[in-house]
C-alpha cells in the first residue's frame, strides 16, 4: 500500500509514441489499470491514433513537441524543452513516479529524476535495443529510488551483463493479456461475421510494417507461396501499417498468395479468433495464443521468443513454435505440420489458452505493477522525509 501522503501514488507514463501498437496498447492498459486501483495517471506524448482512447478514457495527456521513437529527429535542444514542459506539468499533477522503456523515453525519464527528484520506473520490453552502458550509468544512479523490470529471466540476466548492476536488482513481470476480451469464439461464427468462408485455412500475422519488424512477413509469403498446391484455399492476414506495406503486398500478388492487408485495426479479437494460425511476436502472439490459436512466434529480434516467458518450456512447441527468423524454410518446416493437421492445431491452441491464463492474467500481472509503484513511491516519500525535498 502506497503511504506517501494518498492514498495512491500518482504516475507520469512516457510510452515511445500512442500508434496503434502490441507496445502502445501495453502501455494505455496498464496506465488504465493502475487508473482502476484509484492511481492518478498521465500520459506524456507527442500523440497517435491511440490518443482517442487516452482521451475517450479521461486520462490527462502531456503534449510533447517531438515523437520519442526516431532519436535522429531530436536534438538535445527538443529534449530539454521538452523535459522542463513535462517536469512543470509533472509538479503540478502532484507525480510520484515515471514509467518509461528504453530508448528516448529513459532519456526523457532521466531529466526528469534530475530536474525532480522523480523516481523512475524503467521497463525494457522485447523489442527495445539491450540497455547501453551509458544507460547503466544512469540506472545506478537513479536506482536508489528507482527500479528497473525485465519481462522474462532472460532479459533480466540480459540488461543487467549490459548496463553492469546486480541481476537480483531487475524485477521480472510478464507481459499481461486480458483474457477475458481475448477468448476463445466459434471459429466459424467468427467467420460469418467478418464474411470469410469456412472452409478457408487462415493465417493471420500483425506488425508495425517497417524494415525492423517485417522481413518475417516477407518470410511468411514466400512459405506460402510454396504451399499454396498442396493446401488450397490459403489466405494471409496481415494487419498494419508501415513504410514495407505497399512492397509487402506487392510480393505477396507476385507470388500468387492470396492476402488481405487490412491496415491497422483497434479491435483485434474477432482477427485472431478466425485464425487457424497465428504467426508474429509479443503482445500480439500472446493475444492470439489467449484466443486460443496455434502460434507460431517469429523471433524477433533473435532473443524474442524466450523474451515472451512461456515459449521454449515444453518440448517442440508444444504451446507456441519457435520460429528463428532466418530463411523462409524454416518458418514453412514450422508451419507445415500445423497445416496438415486441424486436431493438431486444435490442441496446440487449448493449450496455449492455458498457459496464457496461468502466466499472463490481467489482473494479476496489473496487481504486481501497483506493488511495484507503490514501492517506488514509498521510497520516494522517505527519501524526501530525509531530507531532499524535491
Amino acid at each position: 500500500m502506497y503511504s506517501g501522503g494518498r492514498e495512491h501514488p500518482s504516475i507520469l507514463f512516457i510510452p515511445e509514441r500512442l500508434m496503434v501498437g502490441g507496445a502502445e496498447r501495453y502501455f494505455l492498459a496498464k496506465a488504465n489499470a493502475m487508473a482502476a486501483r484509484g492511481c492518478r495517471v498521465c500520459i506524456a506524448s507527442a500523440g497517435g491514433p491511440l490518443l482517442s482512447e487516452v482521451q475517450a478514457a479521461g486520462i490527462p495527456w502531456i503534449r510533447l513537441a517531438q515523437d520519442l521513437i526516431v532519436p535522429g529527429s531530436l536534438t538535445a535542444l527538443h529534449l530539454i524543452e521538452d523535459a522542463h514542459h513535462v517536469a512543470a506539468a509533472a509538479r503540478a499533477f502532484g507525480t510520484d513516479v515515471v514509467d518509461c522503456v528504453a530508448g528516448v523515453p529513459f532519456m526523457l525519464g532521466a531529466l526528469l529524476h534530475d530536474l525532480m527528484g522523480l523516481p523512475v520506473v524503467f521497463e525494457t520490453l522485447s523489442h527495445n535495443p539491450p540497455v547501453s552502458r551509458e544507460m547503466g550509468r544512469a540506472l545506478r544512479r537513479m536506482i536508489g529510488t528507482g527500479r528497473m523490470f525485465a519481462m522474462s529471466d532472460r532479459d533480466a540476466r540480459a540488461q543487467a551483463l549490459v548496463a553492469d548492476f546486480a541481476e537480483e536488482r531487475v524485477g521480472i513481470i510478464p507481459l499481461p493479456v486480458d483474457v477475458t476480451r481475448f477468448r476463445p469464439q466459434e471459429l466459424c461464427e467468427v467467420r460469418s461475421r467478418l464474411g470469410l468462408d469456412r472452409d478457408l485455412t487462415v493465417i493471420v500475422t500483425a506488425a508495425r510494417m517497417d524494415a525492423d519488424k517485417a522481413e518475417y512477413i516477407g518470410h511468411l509469403i514466400d512459405a506460402l507461396a510454396t504451399r499454396a498446391t498442396a493446401h488450397p484455399g490459403l489466405l494471409l492476414i496481415a494487419v498494419g501499417d508501415g513504410s514495407m506495406r505497399a512492397s509487402l503486398q506487392q510480393r505477396a500478388q507476385a507470388a500468387g498468395v492470396a492476402a488481405h492487408f487490412p491496415g491497422f485495426v483497434l479491435e483485434m479479437a474477432d482477427v485472431y479468433s478466425c485464425a487457424d494460425i497465428y504467426v508474429g511476436h509479443g503482445t500480439t502472439a500472446l493475444e492470439a495464443a489467449a484466443c486460443g490459436r496455434p502460434v507460431v512466434l517469429a523471433s524477433w529480434p533473435p532473443h524474442a521468443a524466450e523474451s515472451v516467458g512461456w515459449w521454449g518450456d515444453d518440448a517442440h512447441g508444444s504451446v507456441g513454435t519457435a520460429y528463428p527468423g532466418s530463411t523462409w524454410r524454416s518458418l514453412g518446416e514450422v508451419l507445415d505440420p500445423l497445416l496438415a493437421d486441424p486436431d493438431e492445431r486444435r490442441r496446440r491452441g487449448d493449450l496455449s489458452r492455458t498457459r496464457v491464463v496461468e502466466r499472463h492474467g490481467l489482473d494479476h500481472i496489473m496487481d504486481r505493477w501497483y506493488e511495484a509503484f507503490a514501492d517506488v513511491a514509498n521510497r520516494r516519500a522517505a527519501a524526501r522525509v530525509g531530507g531532499d525535498a524535491r
